[in-house]
């Protein structure tokens, strides 16, 4: 099964998180496997095993990275993991990938982020539909179905929750919760830093897509009850 699966790791530079990813994907190249490194930064001293691509100092920032990244996508399924993130039980890795063979576009797995356990059960597809920014969750792809898709790096903090909301509102998308835990990811960031970062992307998100400062008042007066 490894080997038909691509995963894509961006990075600025070479630090131990890096390593420490990389670390955790090893064992699946050495099956056949294959590991896509973007970095905007050269390496200096870590020198990756057969099985990987590396394209150095090409992106112009995160959403342009990952568009590099999935450019040089060449198997049958494809997924991100960041640097800093890492595969933690191998055992419910691969009933995920096999999952793929039952004719499913997207696998749903489970995240761990700091003591926080994150069940795919809990990313429901109206989220995007109404603008509500879904749980952090690795995914799965099947590229035949989801390899056109790319990231708009034009609308900044929002372009993962538009790349996921464009495919996953497509009807013909078939997708599968796995609702098994089995990366754990590095802690930072908006998706992170608690609810009123939450709060924060969920607006932008209503107004990259044109809704009207009208329209969103409401919403930003229940939210400020809340956080109250």
């Amino acid at each position: 099964m490894a080997r038909e699966l691509s995963i894509i790791t961006i990075a600025f530079e070479e630090t131990k998180e890096l390593i420490e990813t990389y670390n955790s994907i090893s064992p699946l190249l050495g099956a056949g496997g294959r590991w896509i490194l973007v970095v905007n930064q050269p390496l200096k001293n870590f020198v990756p095993e057969e099985g990987t691509t590396i394209i150095e100092g090409k992106d112009k920032g995160l959403y342009s990275a990952l568009n590099l990244g999935l450019d040089e996508v060449n198997t049958d399924y494809f997924m991100l993991l960041h640097s800093g993130d890492i595969i933690c039980d191998y055992e419910a890795f691969s009933r995920a990938i096999s999952y793929m063979e039952n004719g499913y576009d997207c696998i749903l797995g489970g995240s761990q982020i700091g003591n926080r356990l994150h069940k795919s059960r809990y990313w429901k597809k109206w989220m995007l539909k109404f603008y509500v920014q879904p749980p952090h969750l690795p995914i799965m792809y099947k590229s035949q179905s989801c390899i056109n898709e790319r990231y708009n790096f034009d609308i900044s903090t929002v372009a993962d929750f538009y790349y996921l909301r464009k495919l996953f509102l497509r009807p013909d998308v078939n997708y599968k919760h796995s609702n098994e835990v089995y990366i754990r990811m590095a802690t930072g960031g908006l998706t992170t830093s608690g609810f009123r970062s939450f709060v924060h992307v969920t607006k932008s998100f209503m107004q990259v897509d044109g809704i009207k400062p009208l329209l969103i008042s409401p919403f930003r007066f229940c939210l400020k009850i809340i956080l109250r």
